[in-house]
């Protein structure tokens, strides 16, 4: 039997310690090499947690000190340029979280990057791996509702302002007393000038790319975002209105006041000529399967939906697929199944012209227009947009 692969860690955080971590540790075929991250608390603790040999500080100090099969970038977004750039000198393979980056400019350094090096690059578009868009993505195709026309999203986290009254007086004591659930949640998101954006631009990504790989590409988007917490340096409300070259309209509203649960709730519905479709992707941290049910024409008499039961177990859920499909195209050993045809993973350029449609959103808000097709390149995309 081969030795497994060795993988490297950029980035201890939240998601690599819920995500990327316990998915390499879960595959017998992977072990986790070195880790690297800035923040003594967070290396520590991913390193003891998964039994990382070698933790270090700096990236740089990392790829010196061990060989390395592939990387998992997950930082923040405005540090995955540089990231990618030196990883793609050194390693061959890439997993790097979404965005891919913040702004154009930059994801061309990381593509021309992986075409100079010649490494495989997957993005962390990780909704592509939930086993309950898998099974949408085939009734779509096979036409079980019909042509759809219209689909309404609607996902929200709920986080007031974390450092007024009450709450921010709670969350100083517990920092004091060493809990820092500001950083556990990410604050950083919305409040870190250098990180190109808010709540829309953190969770977006994910279904301007969906829409993409579920239906049909992005014709036009209009949008209106606000920012309700003065002192967050971008929007944490926002809905979208894009409509899709099949002509599908499809709402997409985002925002951190939708009063409910801490890990939010993420409802959508598609409809169809013939039916509908009800989904409710659990948050991904809990790993459990989405929840999901359908309602067609012979629904009527009844008046109720049918509910569909997705595959249970951790490994179904969507960071484990999307890893276990990372080593399968290292390993050259396919252990999914084919749910849809391959490439499952989004590519970089998939990861563009996501951001694209993304910053063509904040456009749309900035001034009040509609932002379609045709005007992309004026704003700095020059790519293929899936003709």
């Amino acid at each position: 039997m081969r030795p497994p692969l060795r993988i490297g860690v950029v980035g201890c955080g939240q998601v690599s310690r819920v995500g990327h971590g316990p998915a390499i540790a879960a595959d017998p075929r992977a072990v986790i090499a070195a880790c690297c991250d800035p923040d003594d608390d967070n290396r520590s603790s991913f390193a003891k947690r998964f039994g990382v040999p070698r933790a270090c500080r700096r990236l740089d100090e990392m790829l010196d000190a061990e060989p390395l099969d592939a990387v998992v970038i997950a930082t923040p977004p405005m540090l995955h340029a540089e990231m990618v750039g030196v990883c793609a000198e050194r390693v061959g393979a890439i997993l790097c979280e979404k965005p891919l980056a913040v702004t154009l400019e930059e994801c061309d350094r990381i593509i021309a990057a992986r075409d100079r090096h010649d490494v495989l690059l997957h993005v962390g578009h990780s909704k592509r791996f939930e086993t309950g868009f898998a099974k949408i993505r085939r009734w779509l195709q096979a036409g079980l509702i019909g042509p759809v026309h219209q689909i309404d999203i609607a996902w929200h986290y709920y986080m007031p302002d974390l450092h007024a009254g009450f709450v921010g007086w709670a969350l100083d004591r517990l920092q004091r007393w060493g809990v820092d659930l500001r950083k556990k949640y990410g604050t950083w998101r919305l409040e870190d000038p250098t990180s190109g954006g808010g709540d829309l631009y953190d969770h977006g990504p994910h279904y301007f790319d969906l829409l993409r790989f579920l239906l049909a590409d992005v014709e036009s988007i209009c949008c209106q975002a606000r920012k309700l917490v003065d002192g967050r340096a971008y929007e944490d409300m926002s809905v979208s209105l894009l409509t899709l070259t099949d002509g599908t309209v499809v709402q997409f509203a985002k925002s951190c006041h939708a009063v409910g649960r801490p890990s939010g709730h993420e409802i959508g519905q598609i409809y169809g000529r013939t039916g509908r479709i009800w989904f409710e992707a659990v948050q991904e941290y809990q790993r459990r399967p989405m929840r999901l049910r359908v309602y067609r024409r012979r629904n009527l008499f009844a008046d109720a939906w049918t509910h569909i039961r997705l595959p249970q177990g951790r490994r179904h859920t969507l960071y484990f697929r999307q890893m276990r499909h990372f080593i399968d195209r290292l390993t050259g050993v396919d252990t999914l199944p084919s749910f849809w045809e391959p490439p499952w993973s989004a590519t970089a350029e998939d990861a563009r012209l996501a951001l694209a449609w993304l910053r063509a959103a904040y456009h749309s808000a900035e001034h009040g227009v509609v932002v379609r097709r045709a005007d992309l390149p004026s704003l700095g995309y020059t790519g293929s947009l899936g003709d």
